[in-house]
């Protein structure tokens, strides 16, 4: 059954699923965009949805997650209101009604093949850096305690799995830390730096109770970091006692150069046999993506000049987190795709496993460590050496706008090539 029909919060809390079957209620602000209401003999339930066809004519339904959008992540722990609640004290979904349509317009967006403008990531990289904003005040004002018995919840228990002996096993432990510290009512705006960390060095409670404080300290700060609330630190173990760490430990690439870096993008090229691993090494360089996300890079998740390596129901990375390929990066891409057709391989990724072309290579380690041995440079990690390198030299000189159409051209030819029936 079929409706259509302007969805608000009081109309979404007063419908319920029919007796049998399915119910769409088609909203009339997104088109393509609605209510899913359902009943079968197993179960029943009540969810937002897309229901469009993309570009290429296919039908495509997909159900709204309220808990992986990144405009829903203040709502997940802290930010709940009365008025979002319903009797028997779990979330209503009429409180993602806004978030929902939000997501509803990037995803619909996303599979017509439509670009965001860079007006529209503007605005939004606006509305995200307020609402993190406003979340921080409102976190900030949180004492440590209040934040400990909101992680304690029942709510917020079951959600994570945690049994009612857990929580208190857990809660055992703040009681036994904060009768020594009394930092129960001290708010997190007041909680500086280091300041937990010198008060958990000091403390003489058991080392049980001390692993159990450090497991509830870290879903508290991990979550505060989550919404943007102030910065404290991560919780870890430290020999026999626990503390907190603020600032990153001393490392051998604080002494690095442009020039080293530059050493290693160029000998990943001209040092490595394994075109795979070499090129990829060059990629994780010029893009920001995860290392684990560039070595799975698909050739259809490029559109035009830019390549977005997560899916449309990552919106949170999606669509801030494209990398433009129309600089030194198409060179290595033009150089993976020609090597891949010179081995006869037709495969959607970048780089195909040499043995099973329809899946990604799984590994670069043996190549990276290797590069760096024939370099005479200290064993370094891939990831804190991209990292370092993009935080140091971020910005890049982009081609002007003919020169990034007639590489569009390029990328294009190169995609049809491929087999993308996958």
């Amino acid at each position: 059954m079929v409706c259509r029909r302007l969805l608000t919060k009081d109309f979404i809390d007063s419908i319920s699923p029919p007796d049998s079957g399915e119910l769409w209620v088609a909203d009339t602000l997104v088109r393509g965009f609605g209510l899913r209401l359902w009943k079968t003999s197993n179960s029943s339930g009540v969810a937002f949805a897309i229901r469009v066809t993309d570009a290429h004519g296919r039908s495509v339904r997909k159900t709204y997650d309220p808990f992986k959008d990144y405009l829903s992540n203040p709502l997940r722990s802290w930010y709940f209101s009365e008025r979002y609640m319903s009797p028997s004290g779990s979330i209503m979904l009429s409180a993602f009604l806004e978030p929902a349509r939000e997501w509803a317009k990037v995803e619909i967006g996303r599979l017509k093949g439509r670009l965001p403008s860079e007006e529209e990531i503007r605005l939004a990289e606006v509305e995200y850096s307020s609402m993190r904003a406003k979340t921080r005040r409102y976190i900030e004002k949180k004492s440590l305690g209040e934040l400990c018995e909101i992680i304690l919840d029942e709510r917020s228990r079951r959600a994570r799995g945690w049994t009612e002996e857990y929580a208190d096993r857990l809660r055992h432990a703040f009681d036994k830390f904060d009768s020594q510290v009394k930092i129960r009512d001290v708010t997190l705006g007041e909680l500086s730096d280091g300041r937990l960390t010198e008060l958990i060095e000091k403390s003489t409670i058991s080392n049980g109770n001390l692993r159990n404080l450090r497991s509830l300290l870290n879903v508290v700060l991990w979550n505060v970091h989550e919404v943007g609330g102030p910065s404290i630190g991560k919780v870890f173990p430290g020999g026999r006692r626990y503390g907190l760490r603020t600032q990153p430990l001393p490392s051998v690439l604080d002494d690095f150069t442009k020039e080293n870096f530059l050493e290693i993008i160029k000998g990943a090229r001209e040092l490595c046999l394994d075109w795979r691993a070499s090129t990829c090494i060059e990629l994780c360089f010029h893009f920001w993506a995860p290392i684990t996300r560039i070595m799975s890079g698909r050739w259809s998740q490029i559109i035009e000049n830019r390549w977005y390596p997560y899916s449309a129901s990552e919106r949170s990375s999606w669509y801030y987190r494209w990398s433009r390929i129309d600089g030194p990066e198409f060179a290595c891409l033009k150089r993976a795709a020609d090597e891949a057709e010179e081995e006869g391989l037709h495969s959607d990724f970048f780089f195909p496993s040499p043995v099973f072309p329809h899946e990604p290579v799984s590994n670069i380690d043996r190549a990276w460590f290797s590069l760096l041995s024939e370099l005479e440079l200290p064993r370094l990690s891939l990831k804190q050496c991209v990292t370092r390198y993009r935080q140091r030299y971020p910005f890049l000189t982009w081609p002007d706008p003919n020169e990034s159409l007639r590489i569009a051209a390029k990328l294009s030819k190169i995609v049809t090539k491929r087999d993308l029936s996958n």
